[in-house]
């Protein structure tokens, strides 16, 4: 199973592989080898983006949901614990004014 996780580009990519890495191998059903692995997969416009994977056992497929929230969850909030940010990967914040002036459409002057 994998998960993306976009960090800032301000962020310490190595702190974050690091969360996501003890995240996973703290959670229950999750395969010690091969180990869980985080590394950068992309980067986007407002975000690094760090794949975490994770192998679960054939016989314990049935927890994939349970587990993935429960990685999801941990990774969250060790990395609010550190003042780090998850940010989504197509976030943008527009600013600046609208405005009309004039008619509906163009006019032209008379002339006589």
């Amino acid at each position: 199973m994998s998960y993306q996780f976009g960090i800032g580009y301000e962020d310490d990519i190595e702190t974050v592989r690091a969360i996501i890495e003890n995240a996973a191998r703290d959670l229950d059903h999750v395969s010690e080898k091969p180990a869980p692995t985080a590394r950068v997969s992309d980067l986007a416009s407002t975000a690094i983006i760090l794949t975490g994977r994770i192998w679960i056992p054939n016989e314990r497929r049935n927890r994939l949901a349970s587990v993935r929230a429960a990685f999801i969850q941990q990774v969250t909030e060790d990395c609010h614990a550190e003042g780090i940010d998850l940010s989504e990967t197509n976030q943008y914040e527009l600013s600046g004014d609208i405005g009309v002036h004039g008619s509906a459409g163009p006019t032209r002057e008379r002339t006589e």
